[in-house]
């Protein structure tokens, strides 16, 4: 396939070879594909569905920057004070959103995943999470130390932050939320909400800026429904 594994796991698990095997066969049919189409999303949305609570409970439990440090002796990050949960979960969506840009691309580039590489798909996708966390957590620090500045230049009362009980509510919330929605609109609001323009969205997805704007308004549309429903 021409591939090469570069993105890595995080702790050297012990590779499932029945594991490694099916995603084989997987990688082989996307790949026909040229990773595109409803198996390709499909298996974007089960790796996400993979990283995103593992990346969660690495925030919360600052376990996130040992395994920078493993895998990148240089990288000196650590735990901020206070590390909010808020942050925690911005940071775990952006890390997931982001690893998601570079899986695609080094798919369509043939430098993407391969079994040669000894780790499994969603545990090679795990590192790719984990390398994006520290340019995210150092933009997440820079975009607080802006606001700060903004805060205390316009004179203004800093607003209240959320306890970690409403945080953790908050979060949960939206996450059930977005189990209710189809999987390439999860993907679409997932990437808006980290940041990603909609003609970026659109190249990860193979789509239009403009069927990208779709999936998005009905997404939205979707999660209020549902939110007030709840009501």
């Amino acid at each position: 396939m021409g591939a090469t594994n570069d993105g890595g796991d995080s702790e050297k698990p012990t590779v499932d070879a029945e594991q490694l095997a099916w995603d084989t066969v997987n990688w082989e049919e996307v790949e026909l594909a040229n990773f595109r189409g409803l198996p390709w999303d499909e298996l974007i949305d089960r790796l996400i569905r993979h990283a995103l609570p593992i990346m969660r409970s690495a925030m919360s439990s600052g376990k996130i920057f040992t395994w920078c440090r493993e895998r990148n002796a240089m990288i000196r990050l650590s735990r901020p004070d206070p590390w909010l949960p808020q942050d925690q979960e911005d940071l775990a969506f952006r890390s997931v959103s982001t690893a998601v840009q570079h899986f695609v691309k080094a798919a369509r580039e043939g430098r993407g995943w391969s079994p040669a590489g000894g780790a499994t798909m969603s545990s090679f996708f795990l590192g790719l999470c984990i390398s994006a966390f520290p340019n995210e957590f150092r933009t997440l620090l820079r975009e607080q130390k802006k606001r700060h500045h903004t805060e205390l230049s316009e004179d203004t009362a800093i607003p209240s932050v959320p306890g970690p009980e409403e945080a953790v509510a908050a979060a949960d919330e939206m996450n059930r939320l977005l189990d209710g929605i189809a999987p390439e609109q999860r993907r679409a609001l997932l990437a808006k909400a980290n940041g990603f323009s909609h003609a970026e969205i659109a190249t990860q997805m193979n789509l239009t800026p403009r069927a990208v704007e779709g999936l998005i308004y009905r997404g939205r549309q979707q999660l209020s429904a549902f939110g007030e429903a709840d009501k």
